[in-house]
């Protein structure tokens, strides 16, 4: 471990309690409470499913969330990345003419 100290707690999903450590309590409150948000949503929805069965689809469904979000960000990440390029291509294409007219002139 690097050192610093974890809390321990537990947090509970469908009623059940489940004993955990993290360095950020709040950020895994929120966590456990968004994934109990989901597993009530699908029991209401499939009360047919079994435990292995909801907590797959709990599972799947929060990683296409994360999934989502990872694409959402390094979407318009690449977005400024790009127009960080283009502004550079300009400004070069700029200073090369500026560059040519003070050649020209001198």
């Amino acid at each position: 471990m690097s050192g610093e100290e974890q809390d321990r707690y537990d947090v509970a999903v469908l009623g059940h309690k489940f004993p955990v450590s993290a360095k950020d309590v709040e950020l895994t409150q929120r966590a456990a409470d968004h994934v109990n948000g989901k597993a009530e949503y699908y029991r209401g929805k499939y009360n047919e499913l079994t435990g292995g069965q909801l907590a797959a689809l709990v599972a799947l469904d929060v990683a296409e969330d994360l999934f989502r979000e990872r694409e959402q960000f390094t979407g318009v990440r690449r977005d400024e990345e790009d127009a960080w390029s283009e502004a550079q291509a300009k400004m070069k294409s700029l200073l090369k003419k500026l560059d040519s007219a003070d050649s020209a002139q001198g």
